[in-house]
């Protein structure tokens, strides 16, 4: 299955890594030109300088992002959601499952993620919305060391799409 991540980060290029270690492809799309390049040309996790897969690329383009994959993983920061989302309505030409990663809610609003989504994302567009959160850390789960999150969304089908293999740190799409 084909992947998109919105923000390259600490936490964004490790699920890369998990994803694409249960056989997924994987494009991130990031803001910051030298996390892409890291990620791109010398094959480095942006904050960790470990290798990771070759396989995962990184691109600075939303459009490109949001036409690889129909599963977009939310990883920007909360405070940048909205006008992430504003950004990549337009460019979405079919449906897409929204995974949120990010942790808070909007500064300016209190809203959650869920509802930011609700707000920017045209419902025409939206296959459906889940969370991935819980007790974990990248520079933890980089290493692979064993972690456990939760998936959750109003849809429990959709829930049950992104499973966590507690010892290895695998997300199943």
């Amino acid at each position: 299955m084909n992947v998109s991540i919105l923000g390259g980060g600490a936490w964004g290029t490790t699920l890369a890594q998990v994803l694409t270690d249960n056989g997924n492809k994987v494009l991130i799309r990031d803001i910051n030109l030298d996390f892409i390049k890291k990620i791109n040309e010398n094959h480095v996790h942006p904050f960790f300088d470990l290798a990771i897969p070759e396989s995962i690329m990184a691109t600075e383009s939303l459009e490109e992002a949001a036409g690889f994959s129909d599963v977009i993983v939310l990883c920007v920061p909360t405070k940048a959601m909205r006008q992430v989302l504003k950004e990549i309505n337009p460019l979405l030409k079919t449906k897409k499952t929204f995974i949120n990663v990010s942790k808070g809610i909007e500064p300016n609003t209190s809203l959650r993620v869920s509802e930011i989504v609700d707000e920017e994302i045209a419902k025409d567009k939206l296959n459906g919305y889940v969370v991935l959160s819980g007790p974990s850390h990248a520079e933890e789960v980089i290493l692979r060391k064993a972690t456990a999150l939760v998936a959750a969304s109003y849809n429990s089908n959709l829930a049950c799409f992104v499973l966590i293999i507690q010892h290895s740190h695998l997300i199943y799409l």
